[in-house]
């Protein structure tokens, strides 16, 4: 790669992280899911950064939202959250930059989106259970469901809820669906007036 084709490939990257950055501070929770799952748009920048510049370019987009994020806003979790924002973000958008980088249209986009959304599923659902919910309450030094409990975060499905694993199932397992499509949906109407044309200005 020249340098100049780099600089312009390290310029997008810090410009579309930033975006996410911005965009992760425009989050709201969702009445039907546990307060502590918030939605918002701001994959959407990696998404199309692996569209247009590449798989490892949608996940550095990723990293640079984190960086960015906490920089504006610091971190409630000590951290958890936004190591889980990262992971799970990832899961979908370098299965979405792989495929496209095969299937170079709007339903190789498409597909990208489904199939990163069931890999941000299955890789939502193994990462809260073992490593994530664990290591948040062993940090806050409570109970896994006593957090969820003591703030009320509990919705529609919360007569289900008694287990770590009722709350990956019936609470963090559909939101990462929601999510996945949403973005993937936002993606597909976004497609023709962003992607083709950084396409065209990528060099």
């Amino acid at each position: 790669m020249e340098n100049k084709t780099r600089l312009n490939y390290l310029i997008k990257i810090a410009l579309l992280g930033a975006l996410g950055g911005v965009l992760m501070l425009m989050k709201a929770p969702l009445a039907i899911f546990p307060n502590f799952l918030t939605i918002d748009l701001s994959d959407i920048p990696a998404i199309i950064g692996a569209l247009v510049l590449g798989p490892i370019a949608g996940v550095l987009v990723e990293v640079m939202k984190i960086l960015i994020n906490f920089i504006l806003n610091g971190s409630f979790t000590g951290g958890v959250g936004e190591l889980a924002n990262l992971l799970i973000g990832i899961s979908l958008v370098l299965p979405i930059g792989l495929i496209y980088k095969k299937y170079s249209h709007v339903k190789g986009a498409v597909i990208g989106g489904i199939i990163g959304t069931i890999s941000m599923t299955l890789m939502g659902a193994l990462l809260n259970y073992f490593v994530l919910l664990p290591l948040y309450a062993n940090l806050m030094n409570m109970e896994v469901m006593d957090f969820v409990y003591q703030a009320e975060q509990i919705k529609i499905f919360g007569s289900l809820m008694n287990t770590e694993w009722d709350l990956v199932l019936f609470g963090i397992t559909p939101f990462n669906i929601f999510k996945g499509l949403l973005l993937t949906t936002v993606t597909a109407l976004l497609y023709r007036f962003v992607i083709p044309p950084l396409m065209r200005i990528q060099n």
